[in-house]
């Protein structure tokens, strides 16, 4: 991250503290540098918030101790920019870069773990779609088939037919969960996402009779 210092240099009385302020307002990362200055105050200045007022002897003080990053004389007084008002400004730099890569880093943990959750539950559907149910399918049909001819008991039919449910409740729920993983990926990713490994996801293929 990088920083722009921006001057503001025209007459007096032209507006400047007023157009700077309406940056300030409209960048909230900005800061506005208050500048020292020996003149007395102006009515409807505050000091501390217009400018710092001191007199000559502060301003000679902060000279000697290297508190401007620069002073100039103008019309018989002084004004100067506060070291102090830079530096914080860097500080302020600092912090945010250490946040923007920690808010990176817990972004890519959740991407990651959303997307492992995503390939699980799409594995798990699919398994459960193309092997699971048509099997489980199979079974019961060939068993009520068996009870209609007496190789099965009604005991059986029903185990084969429980067997299936549980199989399209698993489906179900493996795709709730899929959709769910979708979403949160797309949350982070700010987009939508609209396949998954090269293949359009197991909810495109419809439910199971």
């Amino acid at each position: 991250m990088s920083a722009t210092l921006l001057i503001l240099s025209a007459p007096s009385g032209t507006g400047k503290t007023t157009l700077a302020r309406r940056l300030v307002a409209a960048h909230p990362g900005a800061i506005f540098s208050v500048s020292y200055t020996t003149r007395a105050p102006r009515p409807g200045e505050r000091d501390g918030v217009d400018y710092h007022f001191v007199d000559d002897a502060r301003f000679d003080a902060m000279i000697q101790a290297g508190d401007f990053v620069e002073w100039a004389p103008v019309h018989g007084h002084r004004y100067g920019t506060p070291r102090a008002a830079i530096l914080e400004a860097q500080r302020r730099l600092a912090k945010a870069g250490e946040e923007r890569r920690a808010a990176v880093v817990r972004v890519r943990t959740a991407l990651a773990a959303a997307y492992a959750t995503l390939t699980a539950a799409f594995a798990e559907a699919t398994t459960l779609r193309e092997e699971s149910i048509p099997g489980g399918r199979r079974v019961f049909e060939a068993t009520s088939e068996g009870y209609r001819q007496g190789k099965f008991s009604l005991l059986e039919v029903l185990d084969a037919q429980r067997t299936l449910f549980e199989a399209r409740e698993q489906y179900i729920e493996a795709l709730a969960t899929y959709h769910k993983a979708v979403a949160e990926v797309e949350r982070l990713i700010g987009g939508e996402l609209t396949t998954v490994m090269g293949l359009a996801g197991p909810h495109s293929h419809g439910g199971q009779r």
